[in-house]
């Protein structure tokens, strides 16, 4: 018992020995065999070098610190380079892994790596290589000398990366084969499930018991079947062609063995390659019969690869059926031949079936200079390999040179082999993918040229003559390995996993020469494509280049496709993405890589499926870049750099943080394209800039600085950011918008808008943004919209400006100077040829206007909705000046008539002379009988201070034609003259003291003393000419102390208002006194109050003015809660009134406001097609309002084909239209029966 139990603890001490002869350290495998330790890599193994090891520090040790680390570990420093690594000789005995196991342990080290041996692997020994030249490098010559290359496949390249293994079976399905052929015999496929001795021995006759041991219908099928003869028979018949043994050599004849021939996929000297599975259909002409039982059996034995080299007459339902259950039950890649053309006159033929077939691998051949003839071509071709004089095993330890597609299929079958073997996890979908993508396409038709004529089809470029080109081995398998040397890629090559550039190395894809693509010049296509596969990623590391040349082309797999560039990125011209993100990380930026001589309408960069480049850009030449979709775009990232450019369907976008420079004298457009900077980025555009686009859009939520002189041409900007400056600037038909921010624009010129120029939203309402416009010039907007468009803004100030034809208004203030505690100016600026709309519209807002000149606009000033507008001339000499205006000079709404009115000259040169239709001023105070067009009676307490300013109709001013609604409602003398001042003018009245009082309090912010001196003014002078405004200011006041985040009392200020005997006792006051009511319930959030009011105002207020306003407060009432959690969610009964969007909602508003009196007359189509001009102008209608008949005047500049008017309720709805109307030129008028209509249509 004793004996035997030193037996069992001898092995069990061997056992472990055995364990500890392998080691793991840091992810790598080494393994000791014989004595001495290898470092093992895929199928190799490299010897370690014991003595020697390299390490790298973290940062920011000192050499002192380095070197006592160093000496602790009892080794020396042979040599460092700049990158931090340090070579390391050991001076003691210790164990090698040891000592790099010691350093990885320490925290100051961050790398620690044995050196190894170095394999170079010589060109096979095998006695035929030498003239194997199908397996040989792919040389483009030189054939403008005659020398037209070898177009080989790599496969000496490929053998570098892998030679086969043996688990991956190739099943060669031919006649016969000599499986004991002495370059064969190696590589011969045994089934494991018949081989029950488990030796691997071929024709092993303790192997052929006569059962079927693996229960697969075949009996003792050892190294396949015959399915000719039915058994197990492979060998050929002597009296035969030894094909199937030609087919096998080309496949997986060993290599490297010093004998024979080299294949593909034959391994390595004694390592064996890819298992060759026979199936034989026959011998001299097999049966088609059989064909399909032998896919079928390849596919259920095991086979990954099948390859036929054979044609028959026509399409056979049970081979396809067969070749689609191996491709996709089975996953089998199915290889075969495409057939032979004449070879005597060389010519081509179709495809022959089964290659035809759907899911067979079409293979045509072509010869040692490239060409690709006598074989089968057209729909259905995949790719060509070498099919000429190819040296291969014949009978009887053989060999023999044969020609025929027959050869050219198991060479493609075989490099299949090595990507299995390379790539385990490839499918069959996968080895074709990347067979087609990597094929040379540089190759000669039977023109002895490239041919022209490519599709863009599933795996890029496919030409009908040469399919997807030449199959090369070694780029089949791609780039799995960092790359550590200077290396350039032609033709098409791809990674599928992440591969490093190293530091000191460069990539170089493509070039401009012709070794590396000859035939770009005629075929951009042609040129060098890089593939991202699966979860591929290319990085640059730091110091590491990466050059992409001239027609060279990135295409991604997925979302995840990507090239990290921490070095430098050099792209050459006319380069394409697609799928890809280019991203630069740390120091990493992109330069040119060639100068272009002057700008080329070919884009440089074409970033197409969703491509970007994100990043440092340094360039310093023109850039074309052009883009397919919404997603592709260059990203600016960190300080770049560049000149003129063209950005075609591709956006160009500067990241945070990103700094983007464009020298002096730049051009840049953009076609279908957008510019935005994001948010901290910023843009610096060189003095003379010139910006082109066809409408597209800037769009600014960082920064940008506008060198002088820059002109931006048909570009809409639309700015995001808390500041811009704009000066000195050329816009030329485009929209400048902005929706937030202080904006400060001077000194620029505006030509030829499409839908406006200048439109300035405080979207967020904030308190303290300033608008400026100072010193622009803005001229021909023929489409409609507004030359300065404000709204929002408590605070600003436009002056000196010239707004000269503009179809819509040509200054329009909307909801602005609420809750400024200064003046808002309108300043010497001057508004002309207007000729829709009126010179400068305001609505519900607070400003002066002084010292402009408002002529020959279709209105000239408008005032409407609770505004609180001073007109001040100065009373020396005629500064302010509004005249001839086609329908009136100044309009003004109820509750928004002037507050101060001095010293202003009103002119209408061209009055049309019908009383009321053309006055120089309109005082639409909504207060009319509602059966007739005559005004009221005045209302004595309520008279309009109009003294001190001077009024001519072709110098015949008739108060009572001039004013309306009569001049009985106003303070109308003394008239002012220019010439010599009156001294009543000059004193002020108590009234006018208080408020002025109470505006200086507010300036100073002494909200205390303004309230009690308004609500004064209000109980001292209930009738008085600055009553009104006292209400306004009384809210202005609350509303700039929740801003300024002080106690505001908008409840105590609505109780006020509600409970005032003065104003509560005054049918004015107290109906003007609803509207400030609801604004409280606003800033109360008291949105459903607010909401109810406006309905209530829409239905049933009597008043088409107060309807239209109220619509348009509900409006923005409900944009204003979209961006309120208490409001959001909350609507009204009239849910037709949420607006769409602020643009849409800004269209309607155009169009209600067009319904005023005077005004023309545009439906919201109208709007939205940019209210096209017409030839007509509707005069106002007699009586109005009305309930019956009423007169409506028109009046024609011309004769016209077609008259109709078409009626409106105030919702934009049609009511009633009337056609076929006169048409001659003149005035006309046509009577209208409104009866039908509901009362406030």
């Amino acid at each position: 018992m004793k004996k035997v139990t030193f037996l069992i603890s001898l092995i069990l001490v061997i056992q472990v020995n055995l364990w500890a002869q392998t080691r793991i350290i840091n992810g790598k495998e080494y393994v000791k065999s014989n004595g001495v330790w290898y470092v093992v890599s895929g199928e190799e193994q490299f010897k370690l070098d014991t003595k020697i090891l390299t390490v790298k520090f973290t940062n920011g040790l000192t050499n002192s610190q380095k070197n006592t680390i160093i000496q602790s570990k009892n080794c020396k420093i042979l040599r460092s380079n700049v990158l931090g690594y340090y070579d390391l000789e050991i001076l003691n005995d210790n164990f090698i892994l040891d000592v790099v196991e010691e350093f990885l342990n320490l925290s100051s080290i961050t790398y620690s790596n044995p050196a190894s041996e170095i394999k170079f692997l010589s060109e096979p020994n095998d006695e035929g290589y030498p003239i194997q030249w199908h397996l040989q490098e792919e040389d483009y010559g030189d054939p403008d000398n005659n020398n037209f290359g070898s177009f080989g496949i790599d496969a000496n390249k490929a053998w570098d990366k892998t030679t086969g293994n043996k688990d991956v079976i190739i099943a060669v399905l031919d006649n016969g084969v000599e499986y004991d052929h002495e370059d064969l015999s190696k590589n011969i496929w045994v089934n494991p499930g018949e081989d029950i001795d488990g030796d691997g021995e071929l024709w092993d006759l303790d192997d052929m018991n006569g059962i079927d041991d693996d229960n697969n219908g075949y009996v003792d099928d050892v190294m396949g079947w015959n399915f000719s003869a039915g058994n197990n028979n492979i060998s050929p018949n002597p009296q035969n062609i030894p094909h199937g043994t030609m087919v096998s050599g080309v496949a997986g004849a060993s290599t490297n063995n010093e004998i024979g021939i080299a294949s593909v996929s034959g391994g390595w000297g004694t390592k064996k390659g890819c298992s060759l599975m026979q199936v034989i259909l026959g011998e001299a002409i097999p049966n088609t019969s059989i064909v399909d039982d032998a896919i079928i059996y390849a596919a259920q034995n095991g086979a990954n690869i099948i390859t036929l080299s054979h044609s028959q007459k026509g399409e056979d339902e049970a081979v396809e059926n067969a070749i689609n259950m191996a491709y996709n039950e089975y996953g089998c890649f199915v290889v075969c031949a495409s057939g032979n053309g004449d070879p005597y006159y060389h010519t081509n033929t179709i495809v022959q079936y089964p290659a035809s077939a759907e899911n067979c691998f079409a293979v045509a051949r072509n010869n040692k200079k490239g060409v690709v003839r006598s074989t089968g071509t057209g729909e259905g071709l995949m790719l060509a390999a070498p099919g000429f004089e190819i040296s291969t095993t014949a009978e009887n330890d053989s060999y023999d040179i044969v020609n025929g597609s027959s050869m050219s299929a198991p060479m493609v079958a075989a490099t299949a082999g090595l990507i299995v073997s390379y790539h385990p996890d490839f499918t069959n979908e996968d080895v074709k993918k990347v067979l087609c993508l990597t094929a040379m396409r540089n190759i000669r038709d039977t023109t002895l040229t490239v041919p022209k004529q490519w599709e863009d089809r599933e795996f890029g470029m496919w030409n009908k003559n040469v399919g997807y080109g030449k199959l090369n081995a070694d780029r089949a398998l791609g780039i799995r390995d960092d790359i550590n040397k200077n290396m350039q890629l032609k033709e098409g090559n791809y990674i599928r996993d992440e591969v490093h550039v190293l530091a000191g190395n460069t990539l170089t894809i493509g070039g401009d020469d012709l070794s590396i693509a000859p035939n770009v010049w005629n075929v951009p296509e042609l040129g060098t494509y890089l593939y991202l596969l699966k979860e591929g990623k290319l990085v640059i590391d730091e110091g590491a280049t990466l050059i992409i040349n001239r027609y060279a082309n990135i295409v991604g797999d997925n979302s995840v496709s990507e090239i990290v560039v921490k070095g430098v990125l050099k792209l050459g011209p006319f380069v394409t993405f697609k799928n890809c993100r280019v991203k630069t990380e740390g120091e990493g930026h992109i330069v040119e890589n060639e100068i272009m001589p002057g700008n080329t309408s070919y884009p440089l960069w074409k970033l197409y499926d969703g491509s970007t480049i994100t990043g440092r850009i340094v360039w310093n030449d023109y850039l074309s870049v052009q883009g397919n979709d919404d997603i592709s775009c260059v990203n600016i990232k960190g300080q770049s750099m560049l000149e003129d450019i063209q950005f075609n369907n591709c956006n160009l976008k500067i990241l945070s943080g990103g700094n983007l420079n464009f020298e002096a004298n730049s051009e840049l457009n953009f076609i279908n394209s957008n510019l935005e900077i994001t948010g901290n980025g910023n843009l610096v555009l060189g003095n003379k800039t010139v910006i082109n686009s066809n409408g597209k859009e800037i769009v600014n939520l960082g920064h940008i600085n506008f060198g002088d002189n820059t002109t931006i041409n048909n570009m809409n900007f639309s700015n995001y950011s808390n500041s811009l400056t704009v000066s000195n600037l050329n816009f030329n038909a485009n929209l400048f918008m902005s929706y937030e921010g202080n904006i400060n624009i001077d000194n620029c010129n505006f030509n030829t808008g499409s839908w406006g120029f200048v439109s300035l939203y405080n979207e967020i309402q904030h308190p303290s943004y300033e608008a400026n416009i100072n010193h622009c010039v803005f001229t021909t907007n023929t489409s409609g919209g507004v030359a300065i468009d404000l709204h929002d803004y408590n605070h600003f100030n436009i002056s000196n400006n010239t707004i000269d034809g503009n179809y819509g208004n040509g200054m329009q203030i909307y909801e602005c100077g609420l809750a400024s505690n200064g003046i808002n100016h309108i300043h010497n600026n001057v508004v002309k040829n207007c000729n829709y709309y009126a010179g400068i519209s305001i609505y519900h807002s607070n400003c002066e206007l002084s010292n402009n000149h408002i002529y020959n606009n279709k209105r000239g000033l408008s005032i409407k909705n609770h505004s609180n507008v001073k007109l001040k001339g100065v009373m020396s000499s005629q500064t302010q000046i509004i005249e001839n205006n086609d329908n009136f000079e100044i309009y003004a709404s109820r509750y928004s008539f002037p507050t101060y009115f001095r010293y202003n000259k009103i002119i209408d040169d061209d009055n049309l002379g019908n009383t009321h239709n053309d006055p120089l001023l309109y005082w639409d105070n909504d207060n009319k009988n509602t059966s007739s067009n005559i005004p009221p009676d005045p209302i004595p307490n309520f008279l309009k201070d109009i003294r001190y300013n001077c009024w001519t109709n072709n110098n015949n001013f008739d108060k009572d034609e001039d004013i309306y609604p009569q001049s009985n409602w106003y303070k109308l003398n003394p008239i002012w003259c220019p010439s010599s001042q009156n001294a009543e003018g000059t004193t002020p009245s108590q009234e006018q003291l208080l408020y002025e009082e109470a505006q200086a309090s507010i300036e100073a912010g002494d909200y205390v003393s303004a309230t009690a001196t308004l609500k004064s003014l209000i109980e001292n002078y209930p009738t008085g000419d600055y009553t009104q405004a006292a209400i306004k200011d009384l809210f202005k006041i609350e509303k700039l102390k929740s801003e300024a985040k002080s106690a505001d009392d908008f409840l105590g200020l609505q109780n006020y208002y509600k409970n005032n005997t003065t104003i509560q006792t005054d049918s004015v006051l107290s109906k003007m006194v609803d509207f400030w009511i609801n604004r409280c319930d606003i800033e109360l959030a008291h949105y459903n109050e607010a909401i109810a009011h406006y309905e209530d105002v829409i239905l049933h207020s009597g008043s088409a003015q107060d309807s239209i306003f109220a619509v348009i407060d509900l409006g923005n009432l409900y944009l204003m809660m979209e961006n309120n959690d208490k409001g959001k969610n909350i609507v009204g009964k009239m849910i037709e009134f949420k607006p769409e969007s602020r643009a849409k909602h800004i269209l309607k508003t155009n169009y209600l406001i067009s319904l005023l009196p005077f005004n023309k007359k545009v439906t919201e189509q109208e709007g939205e097609n940019n209210m096209a001009k017409t030839i007509g102008t509707l005069l106002q209608n007699n009586p109005n309002p009305t309930q019956g008949i009423t007169t409506i005047g028109y009046q024609l500049e011309k004769n016209a084909q077609q008259v109709s008017i078409v009626i409106y309720d105030y919702t934009g709805k049609t009511v009633q239209r009337i056609e076929d109307l006169s048409h001659t030129a003149g005035k006309n008028s046509t009577e209208i029966n409104l009866t039908q209509l509901p009362a406030g249509t």
